[in-house]
């Protein structure tokens, strides 16, 4: 069976508990959004006071979509951080001057391409350059008068405290918008918090470390699995190319080598996930190493894992091979 194939759903028909447990997962995310509330509410606080929502709602306030957005506010708002009067907390952000209404010459990046050329062109302006080019332009020519009947509502921007407060906790939106790390923000704002003087960087890679250790007793495959995985990711996010192939390496080892069924050589391909193929492809690439270059780091990957005593059902030289045809598309 392939590594698809374990996970399938099998097909239930419906009865009376399908309505049940729709229930339940509702209660369930009831439950699990109060608990976020808690969370947030006694996260360590910045500075200047700010939950970890709070600074997140600064972060979306820079795309000049609050208050009021299309389709109204995001339901993450409710069920990671708890938060349901979003417009409250809004109001007290700008009343303690973290947020202002914008102008609308720093709104104008937020037009779509034709309606920026529809200002130059009332204006009496070229209409043609790249986005930016329009930008700069109307910002040079444009009156506000003109602009305003762009924005039907005004919207929220940063101030000098806002854009610094939320550039003293950069981690905040970036975990929000990495939850396939499996870190959560409440995590990294314990951990950060407490070590003010250290890159937030460095420390989410220690806390990548101590998920790992974790793993190992009692020993979990999965997690450490893919803790190994979004540790790959997370390099690849700073451009070390060359350091994430060890890395997604591993990750191809646990899904071939400790694969608890014993797969022939001809449904390798079937064990390997194919997202990890394709990451260390673009590794490769971007590294600028040829085939045999990544054979030698993979096969010295796996030798790594293969200690004396272990029982394999493939080599080292095998496995190496058998991926960088995979990825070269050979097989």
């Amino acid at each position: 069976m392939g590594i698809m194939g374990l996970f399938r759903k099998t097909p239930q028909n419906e009865s009376p508990a399908t309505t049940i447990q729709s229930f339940d997962i509702g209660q369930q995310a009831e439950e699990k959004a109060k608990e976020n509330k808690k969370r947030d509410d006694a996260s360590i606080r910045s500075a200047n006071g700010l939950t970890v929502g709070e600074i997140l709602l600064l972060h979306y306030c820079l795309q000049g979509a609050y208050p009021n957005p299309k389709g109204g506010y995001p339901q993450f708002w409710h069920s990671d951080y708890g938060m349901d009067h979003v417009d409250a907390i809004l109001k007290s952000l700008e009343k303690r001057e973290f947020i202002r209404f914008a102008l609308p010459k720093e709104l104008v990046s937020t037009l779509k391409t034709d309606q920026l050329k529809e200002i130059l062109s009332e204006i009496g302006q070229k209409t043609t350059g790249k986005k930016n080019d329009l930008i700069d332009r109307i910002n040079q020519y444009a009156e506000d008068t003109v602009l305003r009947k762009y924005f039907t509502e005004t919207k929220y921007t940063l101030t000098g405290k806002g854009k610094k407060e939320l550039s003293d906790n950069e981690y905040v939106p970036y975990l929000h918008a990495h939850k396939k790390y499996g870190i959560t923000v409440w995590e990294a704002n314990q951990v950060i918090r407490k070590n003010p003087d250290r890159l937030y960087r460095d420390l989410i890679w220690g806390i990548f470390n101590q998920h790992q250790q974790e793993a190992m007793s009692p020993w979990n495959q999965g997690i450490y699995r893919n803790t190994k995985y979004s540790m790959a990711e997370f390099l690849m996010d700073e451009k070390r190319y060359s350091d994430a192939i060890s890395l997604l390496g591993g990750v191809c080892y646990m899904d071939v080598v400790l694969h608890p069924d014993y797969i022939p050589y001809d449904q390798f391909t079937d064990l390997l996930a194919p997202d990890a193929v394709t990451r260390l492809k673009k590794c490769k690439e971007e590294a600028k190493l040829s085939k045999d270059d990544l054979f030698q780091r993979l096969q010295k990957e796996f030798s790594r894992y293969n200690y004396p005593g272990r029982t394999i059902n493939i080599s080292d030289q095998d496995l190496a091979g058998l991926l960088v045809a995979a990825i070269e598309n050979e097989l």
